[in-house]
């Protein structure tokens, strides 16, 4: 290896650590919060996704929260969200949630499947795998036209 230049190798090592650090920050990043009903309004038209409808009370959407925090980087074409259901009146009521954790599945523009509650993830214990495999089986990989 012919090095003209010194400077030259702590300038690749000062690159490869902005790189660590960065791939560091995505890793251990959260599922991201929509603030208004608005903005989620919004992304929907744009974006394939999946929201949590959740409440900081209940203890099923902390479950929800935490789970898919853990999954949600195995599915790179989808991009997840969450919101508080309590300020997005005008969405929870026209797609009827009355249950939380609720997961509301987008795909240009069109509201495509749901999931509610633990329903099909485990009688006794909550089981990660079988949500995983929820999203999987989902219309939200089908093509619009099969689904209308």
């Amino acid at each position: 290896m012919n090095i003209q230049n010194p400077d030259d190798i702590s300038i690749d090592e000062e690159i490869y650590e902005k790189y660590k650090a960065q791939r560091i920050k995505e890793l251990l990043q959260e599922i991201s919060e929509i603030k208004t009903e608005k903005e989620l309004i919004e992304m929907t038209h744009n974006e394939t996704m999946i929201v949590h409808f959740y409440e900081d009370t209940f203890e099923t959407c902390k479950i929800m929260n935490k789970e898919l925090n853990k999954i949600y980087k195995d599915f790179e074409n989808i991009k997840f969200y969450k919101i508080k259901a309590s300020i997005c009146p005008v969405i929870t009521s026209k797609l009827q949630i009355e249950v939380l954790p609720f997961l509301g599945f987008f795909k240009e523009g069109f509201f495509v499947d749901q999931i509610v509650g633990f329903e099909g993830m485990g009688d006794e214990r909550f089981d990660p795998k079988k949500l995983k495999k929820k999203i999987q089986d989902s219309n939200i990989f089908k093509p619009i036209s099969f689904i209308k």
